[in-house]
C-alpha cells in the first residue's frame, strides 16, 4: 500500500481560533501569578536584609563585648562611639572601607527596604537607612532619648532573651518622601551619632500608658502615619529583626503591650507573637 504524498492542507482558520483562545487563557492564569513574584520577592530581600544587620550586630558584640547603641552627637571617625549604631556595624556587613573613610555619595545596599526603591543617602549628609534601632535596648528607661550615653549592654544582660527582643525593624516613612533626598521626616543619615532618625522607641505603656505606640504601614499623611513609629510599606505588616536573627512579621493591629513587650529587654515577660 502507497502511502499519498499529498501534503496535508494548511491549519484551518477554526484550528487557529482554538489556539488563539488558548494561549490567551494560559496569559490570564499565568498572570495572577507573576503578579504575587514581586511583593514576594521584596519582602524576602527585606528579611534578608534585617538578618544579616541583626548577624552584624551579633558580630560587633563578639569583638567589642557589648552591643551597639545609637550613638552620641560628636564628630565621625573610625571610633567605634561616633556614629550612629548603623555606623558603628559597617564593618560587620562588609563595609569597613566606609567605615574608615565615610563617603557622602555612597549608599548602603542592606540598609535600603526593597520595598520602598528611596535614595540610598541623604544627598550631602551621606548613606540613610530604613531599619532602626530599637532604643530600648541600650536603655529602656530613656529610650526616646535617641542621644543616651553608651550602657554596655551584652547578650547576656538580656533577661527576657534574645528570641523575644526586638532588636532592629522598619521605621515608619511617609510615602510622598519615597523620592525624596533629603528632609525625610523621622530618617536620617547614619553617620550623625544621637540622631533620631536612626532609631525608634515605641508605648510608655511600662508608665502605665500606651498611647505613644505607632505600628502602621506606610501612608502619605496620618492617621496611619506617626512621625519616629514602627513601619513598612508591606500590607501583611512589619518586618523585625529579633535578637536571635530571626524575622518576624508584626501585624499592624498588634495591641500596643504586646509589642512593647518585645520592645523592652528586661521585661520579665513572656510575649506571645500575635496571630497573623
Amino acid at each position: 500500500m502507497r502511502l499519498s504524498n499529498t501534503p496535508r492542507a494548511g491549519v484551518s482558520r477554526l484550528e487557529a481560533i482554538v489556539v488563539v483562545v488558548l494561549i490567551v487563557l494560559a496569559g490570564m492564569l499565568l498572570i495572577p501569578s507573576f503578579s504575587h513574584v514581586r511583593p514576594s520577592h521584596v519582602r524576602s530581600q527585606s528579611m534578608h536584609n534585617l538578618r544579616n544587620i541583626v548577624f552584624a550586630v551579633q558580630g560587633f558584640h563578639d569583638v567589642h563585648k557589648r552591643l551597639p547603641f545609637n550613638g552620641v552627637q560628636a564628630a565621625i571617625g573610625s571610633d567605634d562611639k561616633s556614629g550612629s549604631w548603623a555606623f558603628q556595624i559597617l564593618p560587620y556587613i562588609d563595609q569597613k572601607p566606609l567605615f574608615e573613610r565615610p563617603h557622602r555619595n555612597t549608599g548602603v545596599a542592606a540598609y535600603m527596604c526593597p520595598g520602598r526603591g528611596r535614595p540610598s543617602t541623604q544627598v550631602g549628609l551621606g548613606a540613610w537607612t530604613d531599619y532602626f534601632l530599637n532604643n530600648y535596648i541600650n536603655d529602656p528607661a530613656n529610650a526616646s532619648k535617641p542621644d543616651n550615653p553608651d550602657c554596655l549592654v551584652t547578650m547576656a544582660s538580656i533577661t527576657d532573651g534574645t528570641s523575644s527582643t526586638l532588636f532592629v525593624g522598619h521605621g515608619n516613612i511617609s510615602t510622598r518622601d519615597y523620592s525624596a533626598v533629603g528632609g525625610v521626616v523621622g530618617s536620617h543619615n547614619i553617620f550623625a551619632g544621637g540622631s533620631a532618625g536612626t532609631m525608634r522607641a515605641g508605648p510608655d505603656w511600662v508608665k502605665g500608658q500606651a498611647l505613644s505606640v505607632s505600628l502602621g504601614r506606610d501612608t502619605a499623611a496620618p492617621p496611619n502615619l506617626k512621625a519616629g513609629g514602627w513601619g513598612s510599606p508591606y500590607a501583611q505588616g512589619a518586618l523585625m529583626g529579633m535578637g536571635d536573627g530571626t524575622v518576624r512579621m508584626f501585624p499592624y493591629a498588634t495591641a500596643p503591650q504586646t509589642f512593647g513587650e518585645f520592645l523592652t529587654p528586661t521585661g520579665a515577660e513572656t510575649p506571645v507573637m500575635p496571630d497573623f
